[in-house]
Formats: C-alpha cells, sequence, structure tokens
C-alpha cells in the first residue's frame, strides 16, 4: 500500500504516490505544474523579469530549488502562497490558479495584467489577494470568494459599484 505523509501528518492513501513515505501524490502535483503552467503562458512567462526555477525542476516546493514565487507548507508539499509582484507579468492570469487547493495568498499586484475572478469559489483557503497596480478592469464574481478576508486594489482606477 502507497501512501503521502508529512511532518506533520502519518501516511494517508494515496494510490499514485511513487513509494511508501512519498511526501505528495503523483496526482497532485501534476494538477500543480499544469495549474502553474497555465499562470506562466497565460502572462507571458517568457517575459517575466525573473523566473528562477521554473520549468527546471518538477520539486516546485524544494527550499533551494524551488521555483521563484511559489511558497509551500512548511512540510514542502503544498502551495500555499504565489508572489509574483512587480515581475512583469502581461495578460490576464489562468482562472485555473483557484483550484490550487491550499493556497492562501496570491500577490500579482504592480503587474501590466487584467484579473477574472471566475472560478474564485474553488480557492477555499484564499483569505488574501494582492491585486494593487493592476489593470484589473471589474470585480465581477468576488462575492463568491468564501475565504477571503484582504483584497487589496489600491491604484487599480475601477469605477461602478463594488459587489457583494
Amino acid at each position: 500500500a502507497q501512501g503521502r505523509a508529512t511532518d506533520t501528518s502519518s501516511c494517508i492513501p494515496c494510490d499514485s504516490a511513487e513509494y511508501l513515505g512519498a511526501t505528495f501524490c503523483f496526482d497532485e502535483n501534476t494538477d500543480n505544474l499544469q495549474i502553474l503552467e497555465a499562470l506562466y503562458a497565460s502572462t507571458n512567462g517568457g517575459n517575466w523579469l525573473t523566473k528562477d526555477n521554473w520549468f527546471s525542476t518538477n520539486n516546485i516546493c524544494d527550499p533551494v530549488d524551488g521555483w521563484f514565487g511559489i511558497f509551500c507548507d512548511p512540510d514542502g508539499v503544498d502551495i500555499v502562497k504565489i508572489d509574483l509582484s512587480g515581475n512583469g507579468l502581461t495578460g490576464t492570469p489562468s482562472t485555473d490558479i483557484f483550484k490550487l487547493p491550499h493556497l492562501r495568498e496570491l500577490d500579482l499586484e504592480d503587474n501590466a495584467i487584467d484579473f477574472s475572478f471566475d472560478g474564485i469559489e474553488s480557492a477555499s483557503r484564499l483569505n488574501t489577494l494582492y491585486l494593487s497596480e493592476t489593470s484589473i478592469s471589474s470585480l465581477d464574481g468576488i462575492g463568491k470568494a468564501v475565504s477571503l478576508k484582504n483584497l487589496h486594489l489600491t491604484g487599480c482606477y475601477l469605477s461602478g459599484p463594488i459587489p457583494n
């Protein structure tokens, strides 16, 4: 029987783990890679100011060789924060980002991006979102954010009513 174990939790069933005691399920890591690949592609990642280790390793959470701007839980398993502020992102970030199940903080401020809240209800742990100094054009869908407590929108030049 294979499983997934971390420093804070004992082995749990995970048929896709490479070996007993693995720190992540294979499908979980694959999903994270696909989500981050979509973020990279949708924001012209090739033109980012810093993209250290993106796609050079599959170990996103490695404390030494992990991907720039990606922060994981203490066990090095789950992505809990993305900070790509002021990094030259353009376009509209893929809404797949909301599928990261443990994401608590997303910082994309000071980038030339628009932003869509479509699917934000899937981000059940997202409590802080930094979008200041971006080109966000609408807050439609923000009311579906189930855990959001802090929303930063300074310098975004939005107009109209703020949705519930």
